[in-house]
């Protein structure tokens, strides 16, 4: 043995980079992009290509500020709930969509899931005085698989932002909502 012959064996390796599941890929291979819970904090990742990427620090995103580590700063409960629910938003995105799409074939594969997949549902009536009815819509969205025109025009657009879409925008009226 080693031992015997009095070698030391040293393990060098580097276990906290890229592996199996990391903040660059998880488990499934996928590589993170757009908003994601590591730990307690939120990140945002950004796609330079198809299969290179990289966490984007000292920067604003979706209105919410990132400082040099990366990390977003929450200065509100809004901006808490708001970057939460854009971190689950895509991790739903992750079951639906390849990274190696375009994002044109990314947004007609949601559009037709959406279309063909969840059911057309009056929830509850729309409330257009919580400041976080967006929010609240699209939890309900996750939480029920259906919706109506409000939550469903508002899950429309934070699965777009996950893809990257900048220009995008909820309207709403009190009796129809679209995206």
């Amino acid at each position: 043995t080693a031992k015997e012959k009095g070698i030391s064996i040293i393990l060098d390796g580097v276990f906290s980079h890229t592996g199996a599941d990391s903040i660059y890929f998880n488990k499934n291979g996928r590589q993170c992009t757009s908003w994601r819970k590591i730990g307690d904090d939120y990140y945002y990742f950004r796609a330079k290509t198809r299969s290179r990427g990289y966490m984007m620090t000292d920067t604003k995103k979706n209105g919410i500020r990132l400082d040099s580590d990366g990390k977003a700063i929450l200065s509100s409960d809004r901006a808490a709930q708001k970057v939460a629910m854009m971190a689950k938003v895509s991790e739903f995105l992750d079951t639906l969509v390849k990274n190696s799409w375009s994002r044109q074939k990314q947004l007609r594969k949601v559009f037709d899931y959406m279309r063909r997949k969840i059911p057309y549902k009056f929830t509850s009536h729309f409330r257009e005085k919580d400041k976080n009815w967006d929010i609240w819509s699209v939890n309900k969205m996750l939480k029920r698989g259906c919706g109506d025109c409000h939550p469903m025009a508002c899950m429309f657009c934070y699965l777009a932002n996950a893809m990257g879409f900048s220009d995008i925008r909820i309207e709403s009226a009190k009796s129809h909502s679209w995206s």
